[in-house]
């Protein structure tokens, strides 16, 4: 195994900060790059309401709180992140989602890619994950997230110019290598990632649905993307309808792909996930990032958890969770996967992949 990172740009030029502790106070207003909308107030209440929402637990009384701290933490992925330029600091986006996915991956953690424009974002990814099972990256504890009990979001792309998948060199160099990879009937499973699309209009998302399908263990739409103002005026995103949603959902159900919904984080996106129906929900402001109502994560979830889990199969949770008694918090409202987007991005850019495996096993030890 090696922790070499190929295309990194050094920590002098890396745009995180290195925080001690990633809680967005060290970024603030750092778009492009870590940080999150109005001087990242959301990205910092992601943070420290895993510990309020714990505390409203505790104070229901031992028996309820006890549930909490023997809960078995939700399975671990990383979070589907794009702007490795603009937002990281690397030279190329392939060089980021390769050096990404591979890390991760190496450290045993399931996987995301994010879409965005121009094109090349989203099929960096895709190629990202084909190329695992192409070479000889090995899992350190392959299965450990959810070891210790049966063990983000960052990255929305900023507003730099963008093309359409014609004008993108490559692209279906990219995807035909992909296909064929898929049918190049292997014995061993290849490697897949939850892949989350920006609300495009519906053709374009038909397109990457098909892009996608080779590594896609599922296929979502990533709703709040439509207020990421900059990018909806250039690429023509849309405010999904219930209806929409459900044709996405057949196409993904024709391929044998679970659905998920991103982003919602909303009384309206409640109502319309009660008549979607989605496979997976994921409660979500996009890391801070997106320019929506003030709020957490956790506080949403646990405002919400009970009612989302009458409509689907799987929820999720992503936004600010840094250790293992937040993920004991998020699974005693019964969410079964969470999402980890900045920490790991920090994690790389300091260290490579050894220092990614650390942070990821640090998130899922228990705490003495």
């Amino acid at each position: 195994m090696s922790s070499m990172i190929l295309d990194a740009p050094l920590q002098s030029i890396c745009k995180c900060h290195f925080c001690t502790e990633c809680d967005g106070t060290g970024c603030i207003g750092e778009m492009p790059g870590m940080g999150g909308f109005s001087q990242n107030v959301n990205f910092i209440r992601n943070c420290a309401d895993w510990t309020v929402v714990e505390e409203q637990i505790k104070n229901l009384g031992n028996k309820e709180y006890g549930k909490l701290l023997s809960a078995s933490i939700p399975e671990v992925r990383l979070a589907p992140i794009t702007g490795g330029i603009e937002n990281v600091g690397y030279s190329t986006e392939k060089g980021f989602y390769k050096d990404i996915i591979a890390a991760v991956w190496e450290a045993g953690c399931k996987l995301s890619i994010g879409d965005g424009c121009p094109d090349i974002k989203l099929l960096s990814g895709i190629e990202a994950v084909k190329s695992l099972g192409s070479t000889d990256v090995s899992r350190v504890g392959a299965g450990a997230s959810s070891g210790n009990s049966g063990a983000t979001s960052a990255g929305a792309s900023s507003g730099n110019s963008c093309a359409t998948s014609a004008d993108v060199t490559g692209a279906a160099g990219i995807c035909s290598g992909i296909t064929a990879c898929a049918n190049s009937g292997a014995t061993t499973p290849s490697p897949k990632a939850a892949v989350f699309i920006k609300p495009y209009p519906q053709a374009r998302i038909f397109e990457r649905v098909e892009w996608s399908a080779p590594v896609a263990e599922y296929i979502g739409v990533d709703i709040d993307s439509y207020s990421i103002l900059t990018m909806r005026n250039l690429v023509k995103l849309e405010k999904k309808t219930a209806s929409q949603l459900k044709e996405i959902k057949k196409a993904a159900a024709k391929k044998g792909i679970p659905f998920a919904v991103k982003g919602v984080f909303t009384r309206e996106d409640v109502e319309l996930m009660q008549e979607v129906r989605p496979d997976v929900i994921v409660i979500s402001n996009h890391g801070g990032r997106v320019e929506n109502r003030a709020g957490s994560s956790a506080v949403f979830m646990a405002e919400n958890a009970s009612t989302l889990r009458k409509y689907c199969e799987q929820l999720w949770v992503d936004g600010g969770l840094r250790k293992y008694r937040d993920l004991q918090t998020a699974a005693y409202f019964g969410i079964s996967q969470v999402m980890i987007g900045r920490p790991f991005i920090s994690a790389l850019c300091r260290g490579g992949s050894a220092e990614v495996r650390l942070a990821y096993e640090k998130l899922i030890t228990p705490q003495l």
